[in-house]
């Protein structure tokens, strides 16, 4: 073989191997997309992260919320109502306080932005809205907050960061 022959020969192999490389990179990159996609199809599912009742489905639950507290956020789609209630709820945000209920659930509470949410103990979403004491009849939204806690476990300050988030 020819020194020009060879040269070719490995400038073709090592082309053939980009390509093989990158095919493969494609490939890889649109299985993470795909798992990506979901997770994400997981995390706003009201029929994975809702909470059913004896009478309603997890996504019928789900609607009944949204249209309950939409007005409350100004919120348009039921998508944007769910998507925020699991951003509250995972946020790492120093406002947010957590504390576990007499039941076991989660409450998370904003004192800045009167947001509420529980977090069921088995980890799907119970409620998002805004604490209002007109509605609730506490004389503080931070009352409420607290009167949810049992009492073993009313200090919120201390051991909240152990409240679960949505994964």
């Amino acid at each position: 073989m020819s020194r020009p022959q060879i040269i070719v020969g490995v400038l073709i192999a090592f082309l053939l191997a980009l390509s093989i490389w990158g095919y493969g990179s494609y490939y890889r990159e649109a299985a993470i997309q795909e798992h990506a996609e979901r997770q994400v199809e997981r995390l706003y599912n009201p029929e994975k992260i809702w909470t059913r009742t004896s009478e309603l489905t997890a996504s019928k639950n789900a609607t009944k919320h949204f249209e309950k507290h939409k007005d409350e956020f100004g919120f348009q789609t039921e998508e944007e109502y769910i998507r925020a209630a699991v951003a509250f709820i995972n946020s790492k945000s120093p406002d947010i306080m957590r504390n576990r209920q007499k039941d076991g659930d989660f409450a998370y509470y904003n004192p800045k932005t009167a947001e509420y949410a529980v977090l069921a103990k088995r980890g799907r979403i119970r409620t998002y809205f805004k604490l209002d004491p007109k509605i609730h009849g506490y004389k503080t939204n931070l009352d409420y907050f607290k009167a949810q806690a049992r009492k073993a476990a009313n200090d919120n300050f201390k051991g909240y960061e152990k409240a679960p988030s949505l994964q």
